[in-house]
């Protein structure tokens, strides 16, 4: 995710994807449990139709990589 914002960056795209967002929040929440918006995201998300498909389909795709690269 960070690697993708980086080469965003670099060549002057202003139009961040959607999923780019997301993505952000889904680990920002994962990771910080004390976030001062933590209630603010977690109802952003829940407002997105078929959000829980998305982040297993996230979660999967990330332990796929894990188990390929062992």
């Amino acid at each position: 995710m960070i690697k993708d914002l980086k080469q965003m960056a670099f060549k002057g795209e202003t139009n961040i994807k959607l999923s780019y967002i997301l993505d952000g929040i889904i680990t920002l929440l994962g990771v910080d449990n004390d976030f001062i918006y933590k209630y603010t995201y977690i109802n952003l998300l829940k407002n997105i139709s078929s959000i829980e498909s998305y982040i297993i389909s996230q979660i999967e795709k990330i332990n796929h990589k894990t188990l390929k690269s062992h």
